[in-house]
């Protein structure tokens, strides 16, 4: 009964941690299709530079008239970062997108670039105004939209080996412990395919968050 309880907590804590970890990337996601700019890049270095997710953004459409469609907002080491943004009108050609920033007062070069396969991202180099501290500080508060992709699909395939392993383990639980000896082949082998199955979606599930996620 001890194992049973034990098992049961650590599958409630597993589903526990998978939803807290699906809201945070989820966060740190692009953003949505709608909103001009779907992410940001600041420094024009990529060892040494930051990526934001554009749902951190605080946006607001822009009147009719203006030379841009919207402008973004997010606080940056203490100061407002301000960027005006138009995508361009053919949708067969984002990287025409114009962007224009600003960062306490002082303008900072944009444009409209991609992240990895991703358009409509704001590349902004800061390497005058930043220091590479206030970088890595940067890429530490925004520590999920800067890790490696490789990691996520690693995290990918481990939660899908802990998913599968964890339910084949409950179902185990659940069938009677005596066996006669024919039945315990067919246990091994019901086992076995509630594991594969199980796994196989997982892996889907984690597939398919991941591109989610990097889309």
């Amino acid at each position: 009964m001890t194992w049973q309880k034990l098992l049961m907590g650590g599958t409630a804590a597993y589903i526990i941690t998978m939803v807290i970890l699906g809201l945070v990337m989820y966060q740190s996601s692009p953003a949505p299709d709608s909103q001009t700019i779907r992410g940001i890049s600041i420094s024009s270095n990529e060892e040494s530079g930051v990526s934001i997710s554009g749902r951190r953004l605080d946006c607001r459409a822009l009147p009719g008239d203006a030379a841009y469609t919207s402008r973004c907002q997010i606080e940056i080491a203490g100061q407002p970062l301000l960027i005006d943004a138009r995508r361009s009108r053919d949708p067969s050609t984002p990287l025409e997108s114009v962007c224009v920033a600003s960062y306490a007062s002082r303008p900072w070069p944009c444009i409209i670039g991609n992240d990895y396969i991703q358009p409509y991202f704001a590349h902004i180099d800061a390497s005058q105004n930043l220091s590479a501290e206030q970088i890595n500080e940067l890429r530490w508060h925004y520590f999920f939209e800067n890790v490696a992709e490789r990691t996520y699909i690693f995290g990918g395939l481990l939660a899908a080996l802990l998913a599968a392993t964890g339910v084949t383990w409950n179902v185990a639980l659940l069938l009677p412990r005596r066996s006669k000896p024919g039945q315990k082949f067919e246990k091994f082998t019901l086992l076995l395919l509630v594991w594969g199955v199980t796994w196989m979606i997982s892996l889907v599930g984690a597939f398919v968050a991941v591109i989610s996620f990097v889309d």
